[in-house]
């Protein structure tokens, strides 16, 4: 075979795979929906919606630290802290134990704070990841002291 045939062959037998290939859709575009996942409970679901950003129905390792970063600076460091920092909220009588009213005034409080959580991000949280990023953040802080500023001048103005 002549050197110039040799090298033609050789380079179609290389192109071929590549041209094929490419015919195929890529594999993140075939992952796009996530398998169905049915032995999942509802908040599985809703952790791997959340969480799963390459969609391929499962977590990996990059995605189990973005998920334990947020769920960290949500919950803050664990069980022990968060009793720690309701104890300090709302321990009313100082004496080390939440009471039943201390404990109602508590769950009160988280249900509000829960409340409010969920309304920020459904008016702020514009890509609906579930975290406001740093512009999503700063429209609300936004937001904020713009009605911080009304109420103050109607109460001035009264």
């Amino acid at each position: 075979m002549a050197p110039r045939s040799l090298a033609l062959s050789l380079l179609a037998a290389t192109l071929i795979p590549v041209f094929s290939a490419a015919a195929e859709p890529p594999p993140a575009a075939a992952a796009a929906t996530p398998p169905a996942r049915p032995e999942l409970n509802a908040r599985q679901r809703e952790l791997l919606e959340k969480f799963d950003r390459n969609h391929d129905g499962r977590i990996d390792d990059e995605e189990k630290l973005a998920a334990r970063a947020y769920m960290r600076g949500m919950a803050g460091s664990g069980p022990k802290e968060r009793y720690k920092k309701a104890l300090k909220l709302f321990d009313k009588n100082g004496d080390g134990v939440l009471d039943d009213a201390e404990r109602a005034e508590a769950e009160k409080a988280r249900e509000e704070y829960q409340a409010n959580r969920e309304a920020v991000l459904a008016k702020f949280d514009k890509n609906k990841d579930g975290v406001l990023d740093d512009a999503e953040r700063a429209a609300a802080v936004k937001a904020r002291e713009e009605r911080q500023k009304r109420r103050l001048e109607r109460k001035d103005a009264n």
